[in-house]
This record gives structure tokens, C-alpha cells and sequence, in this order.
């Protein structure tokens, strides 16, 4: 049974549009807790996004080969490695590790909340099928 649309990139589209502008306002608050302004927020939410989606899509190929391990499980260590990388690549690195993981930690909590309205995005756009 069908669910939702049934055109996948448009789908896709709508999912990674609202993971930009998530990731976007994240990398606003980020700045505000370091009180640095290196880069824009566009660039570092552009720049989670398409690790986000790389690592995302290698991830489900990886679970498509049968692991069977629940993918929100397997998506916490490597949304912790993905923002820990995009805070230190981005941000000042001389932070205290405290400052550090309080932002990961917001930011991994941000991630998962950013699922629920990107994923029916997609089931309404993109579709699913359901059995």
C-alpha cells in the first residue's frame, strides 16, 4: 500500500530543504554559545547537510544489507561524530570540552527533532511504501 505522494525526489527535496534550515538555525545558536562568527550560518548548515545526507544515505545502504540494528540507533554515534566534526571544524577549538558537548548534545537533540517534520515532508511528497 501506497502512503503519501509518489514523486521520491521531490520528496527528498522537501526533506533535505527542511534539514538546511534546521541545521541553518542551529549553526546560529552554535555561534551564539561561542560567541564567534566565523562563518555564516548558511555555510555550516549547507555543510551538515550534505554530510548529514552522505553519511545518511551510506548508512542506509550499510542497513539495507541486512544488519538488523534499528537505524535511530545506529544514527546517534554517527550524528554525535557529525556534529562534534562540524563544532570543531567550525568553531574555535580552544573551547572547554563542556562547551563542546553541550553543543553536541543540543545539536544531536536537534537533528532528531528535525526528522519528524522532514520525514512527512516526504511521506506527503515523496510517498513510502507501507505493508
Amino acid at each position: 500500500m501506497q502512503i503519501g505522494g509518489t514523486n521520491d525526489a521531490f520528496g527528498y527535496a522537501i526533506f533535505c530543504a527542511i534539514k538546511l534550515a534546521g541545521y541553518t538555525g542551529a549553526a546560529r545558536v552554535i555561534a551564539s554559545i561561542y560567541e564567534a562568527k566565523p562563518y555564516t550560518a548558511w555555510v555550516v548548515g549547507l555543510s551538515r547537510t550534505i554530510l548529514g545526507m552522505t553519511t545518511g544515505g551510506l548508512l542506509m545502504l550499510i542497513l539495507e544489507s541486512g544488519l538488523g540494528i534499528h537505524p535511530f540507533l545506529l544514527l546517534l554515534p554517527v550524528r554525535v561524530a557529525e556534529w562534534w566534526f562540524v563544532i570543531w571544524f567550525f568553531y574555535d577549538r580552544k573551547q572547554p570540552k563542556e562547551k563542546i558537548w553541550l553543543a553536541v548534545i543540543l545539536a544531536v537533540i536537534w537533528s532528531y527533532m528535525l526528522d519528524i517534520p522532514a520525514a512527512l515532508g516526504f511521506l506527503m511528497k515523496g510517498g513510502m511504501a507501507f505493508c
